[in-house]
């Protein structure tokens, strides 16, 4: 891990990861009522920019996730692997937070 790597990581993962999230699992802050939810994704495609978007779906009752604005699509930097992060937005605006996590759980290995 470089140096570099250690101060994403500080900056952007604060918390440890909820480890009772299943894979595709995640947690997105939802604007509407500042709530956090639990979501899984459903569908990947492109968005018009050519970034990669996600179709959610909440994980209690599998009814599409439409976003704080209305989205059915949302980033990844939008999705958090634990509550705190999500609640404090910790990695909003950085999509390759997953990256990061992967490098801080083999450093920890």
């Amino acid at each position: 891990m470089t140096e570099r790597e250690k101060q994403l990581i500080n900056a952007y993962l604060p918390s440890p990861p909820d480890e009772t999230l299943e894979f595709g699992e995640y947690y997105i802050l939802d604007d509407r009522d500042n709530k956090v939810k639990r979501v899984y994704i459903r569908d990947i495609g492109m968005g018009k920019h050519d970034d990669t978007v996600y179709g959610l779906r909440l994980s209690h009752n599998n009814q599409m996730y439409h976003g704080g604005c209305g989205y059915l699509t949302q980033h990844m930097y939008e999705l958090y692997d634990n509550k705190e992060d999500c609640r404090n937005s910790t990695h909003l605006i950085y999509d390759d937070w997953e990256r990061l996590r992967k490098i801080q759980r083999e450093a920890n290995a």
